[in-house]
């Protein structure tokens, strides 16, 4: 970036074009001359093609609320409900809590998973061997491929926990460890004792769903 020096002539136009290089990143930023009380601002711009016009969203008082972006259209709207927060064909903006007809607390989302700016989908990874034990999966925390590579001494199980998934969120269970004794997986498909296996499940947005299953 340009930087600035002492005794410079006409700095502000350093400055301006600074800005326009950063043009992109401003686009449903929060737009601080026209945001107060319940009116929330943004900027505009183009965005994944789309051209956004600056903008303003009402708030709920006394409410935590969700702005979003629609990932076809680029409109912008905002609700006291995580619906469309959760909803991956929605674009994270902002999380505002508001009180007695004004903002308390602000939280940029642009940037990371489901932001406007950042992924829309967890990056793929793979665990190291979960043992012979059972597990709680969380999405967004553990790794979306298990490895359970130890021989089992009992039956053993696989909870899909709810907390923090979104639909498309997904786990391939991998099971090669063997023992005469089967691994529950999230109580959609079990592999048998003794079995080699791969199991895969997704997140429809309100449960988990079996979608694979094969012997290895």
């Amino acid at each position: 970036m340009q930087t600035l020096t002492g005794g410079q002539s006409s700095p502000e136009v350093l400055i301006n074009e600074n800005f326009d290089s950063l043009t992109s990143l401003f686009v449903f930023g929060k737009r601080h001359p026209d945001s107060s009380g319940l009116s929330f601002a943004y900027y505009g711009g183009v965005w994944g093609g789309l051209v956004v016009a600056d903008g303003v969203v009402t708030l709920t008082n006394s409410s935590t609320n969700y702005v979003v972006v629609n990932r076809l259209s680029g409109a912008v709207s905002v609700s006291t409900s995580t619906t469309n927060w959760l909803n991956p064909a929605y674009a994270r903006a902002h999380k505002v809590t508001t009180a007695v007809g004004v903002v308390t607390a602000w939280e940029d989302h642009r940037c990371g998973f489901m932001g406007t700016h950042g992924f829309a989908q967890r990056t793929p990874s793979v665990s190291a061997d979960r043992g012979d034990a059972s597990q709680t999966l969380t999405a967004g925390t553990d790794a979306t491929t298990q490895r359970w590579a130890t021989t089992l001494t009992t039956n053993r199980a696989v909870t899909l926990s709810t907390t923090a998934a979104v639909n498309g969120d997904r786990f391939r269970i991998v099971r090669t460890g063997l023992g005469a004794f089967t691994l529950d997986v999230g109580g959609l498909k079990t592999i048998p004792s003794a079995t080699a296996a791969w199991v895969d499940v997704e997140f429809d947005g309100t449960a988990w769903r079996l979608t694979g299953y094969g012997t290895l």
